[in-house]
């Protein structure tokens, strides 16, 4: 895939699209080689979880989650009061809303004893506000 700019004048190296629901991401040139999509459902709850690896391991740690739900916006808001962890909005698209949660938790025990592995991770972490206002739907 060619890289592109995107509207913040970063080389991107990919762009994830997502045809079932409608909608596609930059993905920064730091995430390159970093990263794994898993798809699954949770209740009624469709989760795009972008997984850490490093050195060709597979972490449980996540970059970070989309979330796509029928719930909305003000549904979203009244669980957000009452969670350690709230999601963030990001949109609503043919009766979905989407949804991005990232930095949830403590890093995995697989991860905490390994210095650089974490420090790689922590890093893409920081990139992820600015990668989410890449989101666009279709």
């Amino acid at each position: 895939m060619e890289s592109q700019e995107n509207e913040n004048n970063d080389l991107v190296n990919q762009v994830y699209e997502n045809n079932e629901y409608g909608f596609s991401l930059s993905i920064p040139d730091e995430w390159d080689n970093h990263y794994v999509v898993d798809e699954f459902e949770k209740g009624s709850d469709h989760i795009i979880s972008f997984r850490y690896r490093f050195d060709n391991r597979i972490f449980k740690d996540t970059i970070m989650s989309i979330i796509i739900t029928n719930k909305t916006k003000e549904e979203i808001d009244l669980e957000n009061q009452e969670s350690t962890f709230p999601t963030k909005f990001i949109t609503t698209n043919n009766g979905k809303s989407f949804l991005y949660e990232y930095n949830v938790g403590d890093p995995s025990n697989e991860i905490i004893n390994e210095p650089i592995a974490l420090e790689g991770l922590v890093k893409l972490i920081n990139t992820v506000p600015k990668t989410i206002q890449t989101f666009r739907k279709y």
